[in-house]
């Protein structure tokens, strides 16, 4: 436990921290908030961001040096920048420096985990239907007219699936 000069106990007062419990609380619900939308923000800011850098590697350099900048300043000094147009103390001017916190780390390891994928396993989904940022094709419930490899190769899977309960419901029984 730590002491403080002058002090009559060790850090932490327990009987402080068990009679403030809702304000603790309380704060704790703030902090996940504020960390959540901050989170989600620089999400939706930093995968476009990285996905971009990743297919156009020009884009690399810049995008990291504005959002490293971002992430050096000073959070006062990002503050005193901030708060005339967001306010001094209003929570966006919290959410600002938070997200601009977020966006350098988010971006650097997308761009990594997006590098970090065998060439292979990209061939691989782009055989099974996957594009080039990786959402799959949602196909609709009843198959196309002329689309006759889809329609053969859910035939197969059906019977495969039909042999397949069949054989469970059997040696279940």
């Amino acid at each position: 436990m730590v002491h403080l000069l002058g002090s009559a106990g060790p850090l932490p007062w327990w009987r402080w921290v068990s009679s403030h419990l809702g304000v603790i609380a309380s704060a704790l619900g703030q902090h996940a908030e504020l960390t959540a939308i901050a989170v989600g923000v620089g999400l939706v800011i930093a995968l476009p961001l990285a996905i971009a850098a990743w297919k156009v590697r020009v884009l690399r350099p810049p995008f990291l040096a504005v959002t490293g900048a971002l992430y050096v300043i000073p959070s006062i000094a990002l503050f005193a920048l901030a708060g005339p147009v967001t306010g001094y103390f209003s929570i966006t001017t919290a959410e600002v420096a938070l997200v601009g916190y977020t966006l350098l780390i988010l971006l650097r390891n997308t761009i990594a985990g997006l590098d970090a994928v065998p060439a292979d396993a990209r061939e691989a989904a782009r055989g099974m239907g996957y594009t080039q940022l990786a959402h799959k094709r949602r196909d609709s419930a009843r198959p196309r007219p002329g689309d006759h490899r889809r329609q053969r190769n859910d035939a197969r899977y059906n019977r495969r699936a039909t042999a397949r309960r069949l054989i469970f419901r059997e040696s279940a029984t």
